[in-house]
């Protein structure tokens, strides 16, 4: 189980001597035994992290408490990965003090997560710093800015050194006084504003070397109080300097002389805004800079002049705000000409191949002497690359959350699978070592033993089964899963699968009820796997049900399909739910206080294998308490085969008198019982404690069989056969050879076949299954 689950694992004893590492641990480091055991495993941890780790370790060892840090692991690659180590303390029976017990866990992605949010908030910061805008918040009840942007400082010829806050007395000295009743105005309206309100402002702000410098702001309401009431104002100011001296020249302009008209033009052409002068209230003759003609990509000989019914932009574009056309009497400059008022705006500009510019500017009326409208005066600059960065930084920020939240989510569901896991493998051991202590003790009748075995018998197959649970996931997600493809009955499997689930069902009083039409035909597929499958699923039906429910089961040809329908009268499943139930390490009910045990890998299983059979399986539930109905459908052979039927029951015993087997196994538990079964079916069994002790005893013995452990110390197993097969025949250099192992995995079945084993059998040992591999090996021999 340590060497396949997906943290690695480690114990030490109570000096803190590392006694155990998973294999999962020598996979990623790259060590061995010889040198990670004891206090090697500290080579591997970053040297800037060594001492804190060590210190951690040794305090709680003093203390004899948990602890958990994070810190830098050398993987083999020699590359450092950040990971998350947990250990608990574990004490013998006496309540004596044995050790840490610990798993580390990679999350590099984790941090590597965190490491990108840190340089998104630091690019956000450097946009916040380099934008050329001045950004601020100010607070309406304590007349201060609770926030000011750094371009403040350069803007005003100022140092942070110069200016500690910026409340009230401060803001004071930097505004003009003349603007100081049009401010409290601006904040009076900025109080009554509603919540889609945006008011804009002209003002301005001593520069430290003593001019005085033009601001135009945009305010709007961003933090209410519970009443709605508003509190803080978010604000954007540009410098306008330089268009206000474009509007004082341009006026100033007009009352010059014909000759003077020259000197106008060249201004208008070295101002960095684009300028729109309509030279009468109603906007029908209009002049343009070169800036403004850059800003609309037209020529300077396009037409300039329009028409009342062609607007003031007889270009090749259309203006837009949020995506809206704009009227042409709701332009900025025909509005400022309609009603006499300052106009400002943000716009885009849509142009006919697509491209969009986004642009900022300010309609201002010209009047004559008598104060009536006699004409306007626009100015616009580019604003697209700011839109750029806001909505660069917008999508940073839905990012960022979206990682996040899903990093949250993946670590939740590996942390509550880590701790179902943990329940799942430790819960079967509690009645199994109850009951053999109470066995050893000699003090139960025959009947409390019968059921003492039986106990230890089932709680040994439920772990065996979560193990190769655990195991068939491995191979679903490597790959690695194959099938042994034939012609299969579905009917006979179903039935079979209902054998093997009817005495769970008889214990909770449920009645199965078996609908399987005779006439359904084959399919092509693994019959173990597809008989797993039937049984996941009445197995699942079975568990949900309360006592006294029911479970169908329905066998018949949908289309090309033979469909099989496991439905139930039992808890149901929710509806928010029903998208996840196929999911690896899913449960709908995954707290301590849970109903129902497992890891939340059969369905998931389940899904894999009828889809490697080319079929599908789905769920239906009309919610809790309503029952739940599984649908399988897996494609019918086109033309009618014969199903393969095995030559031998797998559960009857066989004749193995006369016959000589070598046990080689170093646990005298396994060894004692692999003798015992083997003596009963009539072989004649010599037993080996290692494999040294194997080897003196193979010429002598010539047994017709070896079954050899494959961990074994000093000489492992891989080791032991390859000596056998280097022996000449007469000396036992050709005998079958069958591997017993707990090395259960594809890749150790693999390399057992490799090294020369005949068979790999995998711990726990099913008596019946050893038997019938040791005849069918010797009779095929």
């Amino acid at each position: 189980m340590a060497d396949n689950a997906p943290v690695m694992i480690w114990v030490t004893d109570a000096t803190g001597y590392c006694t155990y590492l998973s294999q999962s641990w020598y996979d990623f480091t790259g060590q061995t035994e010889e040198t990670g055991l004891g206090v090697g495993w500290l080579n591997r941890t970053h040297p800037e992290d060594r001492e804190e780790t060590e210190r951690v370790f040794l305090a709680a060892n003093e203390h004899q408490e948990a602890f958990r840090l994070e810190y830098r692991l050398q993987r083999r690659d020699g590359e450092y990965i950040w990971v998350i180590e947990a250990a608990s303390p574990w004490f013998g029976v006496e309540g004596q003090f044995k050790g840490y017990i610990g798993s580390i866990l990679d999350i590099s992605d984790r941090k590597r997560v965190e490491a990108q949010l840190h340089e998104s908030e630091k690019f956000l910061q450097a946009i916040n710093e380099t934008a050329p805008n001045l950004l601020y918040i100010f607070d309406l009840n304590e007349q201060r800015n609770v926030y000011v942007s750094p371009q403040i400082f350069p803007m005003l010829g100022l140092s942070p050194a110069d200016v500690q806050a910026f409340d009230s007395e401060v803001l004071v000295e930097l505004f003009h006084p003349d603007d100081l009743e049009h401010i409290a105005q601006h904040h009076d309206r900025m109080r009554a504003a509603r919540e889609d309100d945006v008011f804009s402002i002209e003002y301005r702000m001593k520069h430290a070397s003593g001019n005085w410098l033009w601001f135009s702001s945009r305010d709007k309401v961003f933090v209410r109080d519970a009443q709605g009431k508003p509190m803080q104002i978010l604000g954007s100011a540009i410098d306008i300097t330089d268009r206000k001296q474009a509007e004082l020249a341009l006026r100033k302009s007009e009352a010059l002389t014909r000759t003077r008209a020259e000197e106008l033009e060249t201004l208008m052409e070295v101002v960095p805004v684009g300028i729109w002068i309509a030279h009468d209230p109603d906007c029908h003759q209009v002049t343009v800079n070169q800036a403004a003609y850059n800003l609309m990509r037209a020529k300077p000989n396009d037409p300039t002049t329009a028409t009342p019914d062609s607007g003031i932009y007889p270009f090749k574009f259309k203006v837009q705000h949020n995506g809206q056309d704009v009227p042409v009497e709701e332009l900025s400059l025909q509005k400022a000409g309609r009603t006499g008022q300052e106009v400002a705006e943000e716009a885009e500009l849509v142009f006919e191949d697509g491209v969009v510019h986004y642009i900022y500017g300010r309609s201002v009326p010209l009047r004559n002497e008598a104060g009536d409208v006699r004409g306007v005066i626009g100015a616009y600059v580019d604003i697209s690359d700011r839109k750029q960065a806001e909505a660069e930084r917008e999508l940073l920020l839905a990012q960022e959350q979206t990682a996040r939240e899903e990093a949250e989510r993946a670590n939740r569901i590996k942390d509550e699978f880590l701790a179902v896991l943990s329940h799942e493998l430790r819960s079967p051991l509690n009645p199994i070592v109850g009951w053999a202590k109470l066995l050893q003790s000699g003090k139960l009748n025959e009947t409390k033993t019968a059921q003492a075995l039986a106990t230890i018998e089932r709680n040994a197959k439920l772990q065996s089964e979560l193990i190769e649970d655990l195991l068939d996931v491995s191979r679903i997600l490597r790959g690695k899963l194959s099938l042994n493809v034939a012609p299969v009955n579905l009917a006979a499997i179903t039935k079979e699968a209902m054998e093997t689930i009817r005495l769970a069902a008889e214990a909770k009083s449920i009645q199965i009820a078996a609908n399987l039409a005779p006439d359904v035909g084959l399919v092509l597929g693994d019959s173990t796997r597809l008989q797993q499958v039937v049984w996941n699923l009445l197995s699942n039906a079975v568990k949900f049900t309360p006592p006294g429910g029911q479970v169908n089961i329905g066998l018949e040809s949908y289309n090309s399909f033979a469909q099989i329908t496991v439905s139930d009268t039992g808890q149901g499943i929710a509806a928010e739910f029903l998208p996840y139930v196929f999911d690896y390490f899913r449960q709908a009910d995954a707290a301590t206080t849970r109903k129902f045990g497992g890891l939340g890998l059969g369905l998931a299983i389940v899904r894999h294998l009828v889809e490697l059979h080319g079929g599908t399986v789905s769920v239906a539930s009309p919610g809790e308490g309503q029952g739940t109905t599984f649908t399988v459908r897996v494609p019918l052979l086109a033309t009618s085969s014969e199903a393969t039927q095995d030559d031998q029951s797998p559960h009857s015993f066989l004749d193995l008198n006369g016959i000589k087997i070598l046990v080689v196994d170093d646990e005298p538990d396994t060894r004692d019982l692999v003798a015992f079964v083997l003596e009963q079916q009539g072989a004649q069994v010599t037993v080996a404690t290692s494999a040294y002790e194997a080897l003196v005893s193979l010429p002598k013995a010539k047994p017709d069989v070896l079954v050899s452990d494959i961990g074994m110390p000093e000489m492992d197993g891989y080791m032991l056969i390859q000596q056998v097969r280097a022996l000449p025949p007469d000396q036992g250099g050709q005998t079958p050879a069958i591997a017993l192992t707990a090395y259960a995995g594809d890749t150790n079945q693999r390399q057992v076949l490799a090294a020369g084993f005949q068979k790999h059998i995998s711990k726990p040992i099913e008596p019946e299954e050893l038997v019938q591999v040791i005849f069918h090996l010797i009779h095929r021999n």
